[in-house]
């Protein structure tokens, strides 16, 4: 968790060596693992991660550049944790998965509009949270 917090705050200065290309792979990768991890943190960290990396970039490029499923498996991931947050709403327990749904939830708030079938995923899921930023992801 320290080592992925660390490369998160030196989010800038990875982009400045590294483009968005050589993120990409974790796409394919992480979704995978999480479903052979089938834990809420493996699942929650493999969300945060994916949406960061998406936040690199737009849907045009990854569909050119991976195959036809990683979005959809991405996708998956992503609406997997923004149910989780959904259900944290109506529980007082604290959890430590917590942070990276926020991180998770504020990277899907600066690039939904980049990716018009994540868009149509969050509608078509039906989630009807009262967060109001779900609730603008589903607009």
């Amino acid at each position: 968790m320290i080592i992925y917090m660390k490369l998160y705050s030196q989010e800038n200065r990875l982009t400045e060596h590294y483009g968005a290309m050589d993120f990409l792979p974790l796409l394919s990768a992480l979704p995978f693992w999480a479903d052979k991890a089938n834990r809420c943190m493996e699942i929650s960290m493999a969300a945060s991660i994916c949406a960061l990396v998406l936040d690199l970039t737009s849907e045009e490029v990854i569909l050119q550049c991976t195959y036809d499923q990683v979005l959809p498996k991405v996708y998956s991931l992503l609406l997997k944790v923004l149910g989780y947050l959904q259900m944290r709403e109506t529980s007082l327990e604290d959890n430590e998965e917590g942070d990276l749904w926020e991180i998770t939830l504020s990277a899907c708030m600066g690039f939904v509009d980049r990716y018009p079938s994540l868009k149509d995923s969050i509608k078509s899921c039906g989630l009807t949270s009262s967060n109001l930023l779900i609730k603008r992801l589903s607009e």
